[in-house]
This record gives structure tokens, sequence and C-alpha cells, in this order.
């Protein structure tokens, strides 16, 4: 019976880190975004100044 409540008990476990595996790739992909946005930012910056 415990073996079972486990196993029961760790499915909405999983199935919370599924979740917030999903949430923290989205986040990861954003900031991937922004810094690249910001690269982009400083190099046009960067390219008037030395012109």
């Amino acid at each position: 019976l415990a073996e079972e409540s486990g196993v029961l008990a760790g499915r909405p476990a999983l199935e919370q880190w599924r979740l917030d595996l999903a949430d923290l790739n989205a986040r990861a992909d954003a900031l991937a975004r922004s810094a690249t946005a910001l690269q982009t930012r400083l190099a046009s910056a960067s390219a008037k100044r030395g012109a």
C-alpha cells in the first residue's frame, strides 16, 4: 500500500516538474531573445560612435 501511495503521490509531482521545466524553457528562450536584442543595440550604438 505504501508503494502504491508513493506512485500515486509521485504522478502529480512529475506533472508539476514537467510544467516547471516547460516554464523554465520559456523563460530561458525569452532571456536569450532579450540578450540578443541588447547585443544588437550595443553593436548599433558602438557603430554610431565609431562612425
